[in-house]
């Protein structure tokens, strides 16, 4: 039996939660898990992106449209680290107004509001 990756694993967790449409920018942290969105290319939709806070827009924009989770993909990389926290800061916030958004990156656990709880 084959071995399953840490990208078949999370493909095989979106694909039960019914999201089979991510949008994403590739990055070398990333490989593997985009490595395993190509070998599942038939039961998974890609979209690649230039901009890592369009990914989380596009993501909103499907939830929206089509009233089904989405999901994006995003290395938070200097000096990138902003955009890509807005990016994530934009699903949490969708999440919290019923939209389900979800969000493949390398902030972990993020608390809004302790994020901004020092400043006014």
């Amino acid at each position: 039996m084959p071995r399953m990756t840490g990208g078949d694993a999370i493909v095989d967790s979106l694909l039960r939660h019914g999201i089979d449409t991510i949008f994403g920018v590739p990055g070398v942290q990333m490989y593997g898990l985009f490595d395993a969105f190509a070998r599942n290319a038939n039961r998974l939709q890609v979209i690649n992106a230039r901009h890592e806070q369009t990914t989380a827009y596009m993501a909103l924009g499907y939830a929206c449209a089509t009233g089904r989770p989405a999901a994006y993909a995003v290395v938070p990389r200097e000096p990138l680290l902003l955009i890509a926290l807005s990016a994530r800061m934009l699903a949490d916030l969708a999440a919290r107004d019923g939209r389900p958004v979800v969000a493949l990156d390398l902030f972990g656990d993020l608390d809004l509001r302790r994020a901004f709880e020092n400043h006014p």
